[in-house]
């Protein structure tokens, strides 16, 4: 893709043919759906709609067979675009109904729904840990009054004289003051 951007086609396609070869050897239909893609792409963008439409289809049926809808809604789109170009708006209608099925699965409101939801129970798990957070506080901050109390008895109790031995009351009656 980097060559792409770049301008240097044919090193592009070298790519491109290189990694349909190496994923075609994995059995990787995903990256090989991504691979035909990008080479049908880089076709469109030169100019050259006819080349394109073989990737194109091969990308799409890849990615249909693995269930990766982002290459399945790229690809519909591109020849969605390829076919209009051509003036065959029935075989258009079918790549562009394609691309939106892909798409309303991927962006829908059911997705929309559903990333509601992981956001609200997300927030009520941040809710749950500040509420753990701020009772250990209130805890701890009771915990260390506590001490601080127990604290200053204690070293008050250390610097008064200890107590004098206490005489029973019946020595004090006999003794003469």
């Amino acid at each position: 893709m980097v060559q792409a951007l770049l301008g240097h086609s044919p090193e592009t396609f070298a790519h491109y043919r290189r990694a349909l070869h190496e994923t075609q050897a994995t059995n990787d239909l995903r990256n090989h759906a991504m691979a035909h893609y990008h080479m049908a792409l880089l076709f469109e963008q030169l100019h050259q709609p006819d080349p394109s439409l073989l990737p194109a289809r091969h990308a799409l049926r890849n990615a249909q067979a693995v269930s990766y809808r982002l290459t399945v809604m790229n690809a519909g789109a591109l020849l969605a675009r390829l076919y209009q170009a051509r003036h065959r708006p029935d075989s258009a209608f079918h790549y562009q109904s394609l691309a939106g099925a892909a798409r309303d699965s991927l962006y829908g409101p059911e997705k929309f729904q559903q990333l509601e939801l992981l956001a609200f129970t997300e927030q009520l798990l941040r809710q749950r840990a500040l509420q753990q957070q701020q009772t250990a506080n209130y805890q701890r901050s009771g915990f260390l009054s506590l001490l601080a109390v127990l604290l200053t008895v204690a070293l008050a109790g250390l610097g008064q004289p200890p107590p004098s031995p206490r005489q029973p009351p019946a020595e004090r009656a006999q003794r003469p003051d």
